[in-house]
């Protein structure tokens, strides 16, 4: 062999050379726990002990090796304590359902198939079931509850994604963060996606800091958005402010200005029309160019003209309260009285 001067053995470096000069290493034994280590002038130069390197195995059958950085030790194995087939369970309750897998401190899926349930004290008791987060919860099958404490409860297939969210209605979705349960997905089917938003009757949707859906199938979009009558259902409210009236849709235009643009009969109202009436000094004629429905009003005589149809560059105008009758308009309110 080779001159060797120095052996290190996992983290301690032995120096086995003569004190004048190196000798030839002749010989390596090992015997049990000992290395011993033989030169050409000595018998035995260095013996080490690989008890220095490694903690005592007797009664650690099954352990693994660990460090604290600077002591190594055996450490427990994370042992699957399932019983139920296709199942695992690290540090919960058994799961004695199959396919099921529950990870961390107190959870548990119990005798369902077919759920995982992730963090310390999630749980369920359905099938089918996904849980993930501390004290997270789904009480129904299909169930979806990520986030601590989120729950999802009242129906199958409910979704909670988010710290303290809550979807209580049978396929509903809450998404965001809930201060309490009050704010939640109610309604079956329902839609809530923000901060302390809710929707609490059927296909109602709410989207938006604090936007409230309070009727069925009503929709309720941007911060502060509020539909907080049962009589507005199939109302619209796009941005803050509040709408009641049925079949409408309205846009918060600020914090003090809430505009309805479609009635209840799907119609623009007059007022809120572009260019609900033009204006000439004449009647109009066949080359007064305009739209289908818009008005125009002679401001010569007051009278009140339709357009009727529109081919080409042809407009057609029909005088309203022709045939005997009158048409006025007041430009203040902008209203027509035939």
């Amino acid at each position: 062999m080779a001159n060797i001067e120095k052996i290190k053995v996992g983290s301690t470096t032995y120096d086995i050379r003569d004190a004048t000069a190196p000798h030839e290493l002749t010989d390596i034994a090992i015997a049990g726990t000992n290395i011993t280590f033989t030169d050409d002038v000595n018998s035995t130069k260095k013996l080490i002990n690989a008890t220095d390197q490694l903690p005592s195995q007797t009664g650690n059958s099954g352990k693994f090796l660990t460090t604290n950085g600077t002591n190594a030790s055996w450490g427990d194995a994370l042992a699957n304590s399932a019983t139920g087939s296709n199942s695992l369970t690290i540090l919960g309750t058994a799961a004695t359902g199959s396919n099921n897998i529950n990870i961390g401190s107190g959870t548990s899926t119990g005798t369902t198939s077919g759920s995982v349930v992730i963090g310390r004290s999630a749980t369920t008791n359905s099938s089918s079931a996904t849980v993930i987060g501390y004290s997270a919860q789904s009480t129904v099958s299909s169930g979806v509850a990520i986030g601590a404490s989120a729950r999802a409860a009242g129906g199958s297939g409910s979704c909670a994604v988010g710290s303290g969210t809550y979807a209580y209605g049978a396929q509903s979705t809450h998404i965001g963060y809930s201060s309490s349960s009050s704010y939640a997905a109610v309604g079956n089917y329902s839609v809530v996606v923000g901060y302390n938003s809710a929707a609490n009757y059927t296909d109602g949707i709410a989207i938006g800091r604090q936007a409230t859906s309070n009727a069925q199938n009503a929709i309720a979009i941007g911060a502060g958005a509020n539909i907080s009558q049962t009589a507005g259902q199939y109302a619209i409210q796009l941005g803050q402010g509040t709408n009641n009236t049925a079949n409408t849709f309205s846009v918060g235009l600020s914090s003090s200005l809430n505009v309805q643009l479609l009635d209840s009969t799907g119609t623009i109202p007059f007022a809120r029309q572009a260019q609900a009436i033009i204006e000439g000094a004449s009647d109009p004629d066949t080359t007064t160019v305009g739209t289908v429905g818009l008005l125009y009003r002679n401001t010569t005589d007051g009278g009140i003209f339709k357009c009727t149809d529109t081919t080409g560059s042809v407009y057609t105008w029909e005088e309203l309260g022709a045939g005997g009758g009158s048409a006025s308009y007041d430009s203040t309110t902008q209203t027509i009285t035939l």
